[in-house]
């Protein structure tokens, strides 16, 4: 299956297969992810410290324009408390998660962080950008693993559904400045978003394996009720079941962590896990 990796119509029609064709593909990608990080799973717990966003993504129940019940911050001590209810539970990586909110206190962050190191585990942060002197400052106190998604590789539908104060190619420069900080950095698109073709998921996977980093994954568009597309189409989960196979496939001399995203559903989950995965979360 290695010639067909660098061909665009080759990988698109994988994106698709089903039956004997997707066993064949699964269990590729199953001996890869053992050779690479055997047999095991890595749990992380997620905390989702800030409801806000600045942000007005039209797929997202956060956005700015959403009526959302209830907007929160987490304060120092509620995050303690979280990563203290994790210790105990054996969990060692903690996903410190957030809409980009301008408003958070980066001083109960960076304490937060700091408080994780101290009791032996790892953060790991998907909060939006920002600033360099912020991702210095996180970097000396010991952070190592930060998490943005680019969506989409398609920049004309990129700028349609992430309205967010920049484009996909200042993302991309963000991650690339990361990695070359030091960073383990992560990123990953959405399969099913409105408007999107199979072409450009081909081109998600080629962007993945060319931006080299250290955690890659995939997720399954599902329509948020507060979202503009909520009433939009669900996105098909076995395509993006076979994605993160072709992930692995594709990166086999990469040990990178692709976790089994929620949105596959609980039998999708369970697929990505035997063939795949090597990460799931757990929400604090």
């Amino acid at each position: 299956m290695l010639n067909i990796y660098n061909n665009k119509e080759k990988i698109k029609n994988f994106l698709q297969v089903k039956g004997d064709e997707q066993k064949a593909l699964f269990k590729e990608a199953r001996i890869i992810r053992n050779r690479l990080c055997k047999n095991k799973v890595y749990v992380r717990a997620v905390l989702e410290v800030s409801n806000y966003c600045c942000c007005n993504c039209k797929f997202c129940g956060n956005a700015v324009y959403a009526k959302v019940d209830k907007r929160y911050r987490m304060t120092y001590e509620e995050i303690k408390l979280q990563v203290d209810m994790a210790k105990k539970l054996g969990l060692d990586v903690i996903h410190i998660a957030s809409g980009e909110d301008r408003g958070f206190d980066f001083e109960v962050l960076s304490k937060s962080v700091d408080y994780i190191i101290k009791n032996n585990m790892y953060p790991e942060l998907a909060v939006g950008k920002l600033d360099e002197k912020q991702y210095r400052e996180l970097y000396k106190i010991g952070v190592r693993r930060f998490i943005l998604k680019f969506e989409t590789s398609d920049r004309k539908l990129f700028s349609k559904i992430k309205p967010c104060n920049s484009g996909l190619n200042e993302l991309l420069d963000l991650v690339k400045e990361l990695i070359q900080m030091g960073m383990q950095v992560g990123t990953g698109n959405i399969v099913g978003l409105p408007g999107q073709s199979l072409e450009s998921i081909v081109d998600d996977l080629l962007l993945v394996q060319k931006l080299g980093v250290s955690m890659a994954s995939t997720s399954v568009f599902i329509p948020n009720k507060e979202s503009i597309f909520k009433n939009e189409k669900k996105g098909d989960s076995n395509i993006a079941l076979n994605y993160i196979a072709l992930l692995r496939c594709m990166n086999r001399n990469t040990n990178f962590s692709i976790p089994a995203n929620s949105t596959f559903g609980q039998e999708g989950k369970k697929r990505a896990l035997q063939y795949v995965a090597n990460e799931l979360s757990l929400n604090l």
